[in-house]
């Protein structure tokens, strides 16, 4: 039988607020070039790139960046003269703090960044708000314009400066604390597409609940002094679960559900994360005692997820990245609610754990009914 114990309690993922951060954004004269070779062309293309960043950061954590006022003069337009590396992301970093305490002056930032053609992407964890290392964020890239860019490189490389790691369970690049998505990820701090096996080609806008649960934590903590302070008049959304804890019969799909409100009567979306992170077999395997079996789903209006998908159970089959457990061991669950409120969004979440069991189960269908 399902066993169910006490209530998934809610826990507000940040204060509501709208955090400000002053943005020094540079770029190389490749990657200048690459954009018409002009400051106004460049200038309006950190627009396109940073309209989509904050987009992401405003929906989820209640950050937005804004150019600081002398922008232009970190736009370096002749890749001979320019003060950057431009294929050599780690030389960047200190060239980039150099560059913009120069320019702009060291207090007249909170992060800074410079856009390459090369070199890939790297930043500093915990940087925003550091005097010492506020500006050593680089993205690099053949083609830096598109999702694949701004999702993928420029979001990723800044959500390092606002306290993300990595969230791949592969092994490149692991951190062992946070790699809870199987294969190579699917959100923006993993690595999807580039560290086979891969679970897809380019990573979904939004973050992981540890992601999370690290960047909120980073601008409540480190990064909470430099920024401009909005209150927004948003309150979180609130989400609960029936039960913290189930008891679940081996090889058995089953289904998860939460409840959400919003004090606010805010559009909600969920998504359930798993938020195992022992290094697994991947793809993920049912033998599997520990680690992502299931991979990270873009958030929903349904507050239910189905272990594997519906369209898996109804057709028998097992999905790559989400495998059920034929062995007893336990899984643990976030639930994500976020309230999607413009300009500041807000999150809630709740946790429950799946205690699989190889003593009883699968339950089979043995004859209709």
């Amino acid at each position: 039988s399902l066993m169910g114990i006490g209530a998934g309690a809610d826990k507000s993922g940040g204060d509501c607020q709208l955090r400000t951060y002053e943005l020094a954004l540079a770029c190389t004269g490749e990657y200048a070039q690459f954009h018409g070779g002009t400051k106004p062309l460049v200038l309006a293309e950190f627009n396109v790139a940073m309209t989509r960043v904050n987009g992401i950061y405003e929906r989820e954590v209640g950050v937005t960046m804004q150019l600081v006022p002398n922008t232009d003069e970190l736009i370096f337009l002749d890749a001979a003269t320019d003060p950057y590396t431009n294929n050599n992301g780690g030389a960047m970093l200190g060239q980039n703090q150099t560059t913009c305490d120069n320019i702009i002056g060291n207090n007249n930032y909170d992060i800074g960044h410079v856009f390459s053609t090369g070199g890939g992407g790297v930043a500093n964890l915990n940087a925003v708000c550091n005097t010492n290392l506020k500006a050593r964020g680089v993205t690099g890239l053949g083609s830096p314009v598109g999702d694949p860019f701004y999702v993928d490189y420029v979001a990723h490389e800044m959500g390092h400066q606002f306290g993300g790691n990595h969230t791949q369970n592969n092994n490149c690049n692991r951190n062992g604390p946070t790699a809870m998505e199987p294969g190579s990820a699917s959100t923006i701090m993993g690595y999807a597409g580039i560290c086979p096996p891969n679970v897809q080609n380019n990573s979904d806008d939004y973050f992981h609940a540890i992601s999370l649960d690290e960047i909120q934590t980073f601008i409540q903590g480190g990064a909470n002094s430099c920024p401009d302070h909005t209150a927004t008049g948003n309150t979180a959304p609130v989400v609960t679960i029936a039960s913290s804890s189930y008891n679940v019969p081996v090889s058995t799909p089953i289904m998860l559900t939460a409840e959400g409100s919003d004090p606010d009567g805010d559009a909600l979306t969920y998504n359930w994360d798993q938020m195992d992170n022992e290094v697994a077999t991947m793809p993920p395997v049912s033998t599997n005692t520990g680690g992502p079996a299931f991979r990270s789903l873009t958030p929903t209006p349904s507050p239910t997820r189905y272990l594997p998908n519906i369209n898996a159970i109804i057709n028998g089959t097992t999905p790559t990245w989400e495998v059920l457990p034929s062995v007893t061991r336990t899984m643990n669950w976030r639930c994500t609610v976020r309230d999607n409120a413009p300009g500041a969004g807000c999150t809630g979440n709740a946790d429950l754990t799946l205690n699989f069991s190889a003593t009883a189960g699968p339950f089979l269908v043995t004859q209709p009914n």
